[in-house]
């Protein structure tokens, strides 16, 4: 019988499927494939992103942690994006840079507009 997943298994899984991103090898532990889930090579806006959870009320970010996930992503080419889960509270955030977000704003307008 299959070992029921963890509730940060499941997360990932639903910001993949929700995102259309590829998951990556061991959950990203791997250098060479990183973060818990990217966006296919030819997507129009490029993301990588690292899924968290927690049954807290309270999740940590700080600038050290962003800073080192935002190099890794700019040396592929994407963007990255820390999507959180509060379990106890079934609350879902995406933490992402001021300027990836700007650019996501941007990008919908003009797609909005030219559809």
């Amino acid at each position: 019988m299959p070992k029921p997943k963890k509730l940060w298994e499941l997360w990932e899984e639903k910001v993949q499927k929700a995102l259309g991103l590829r998951g990556t090898i061991s959950s990203g532990s791997k250098f060479y494939d990183l973060g818990d889930g990217v966006t296919p090579i030819d997507h129009p806006i490029p993301f990588i992103i690292d899924a968290k959870s927690t049954e807290k009320n309270s999740y940590s970010v700080n600038a050290t942690l962003m800073q080192e996930w935002e190099n890794k992503a700019a040396e592929q080419g994407q963007m990255f994006g820390l999507p959180i889960r509060f379990e106890k509270t079934d609350q879902e955030y995406m933490v992402v840079s001021f300027e990836d977000f700007q650019t996501l704003w941007w990008r919908s307008k003009k797609y909005l507009e030219d559809n």
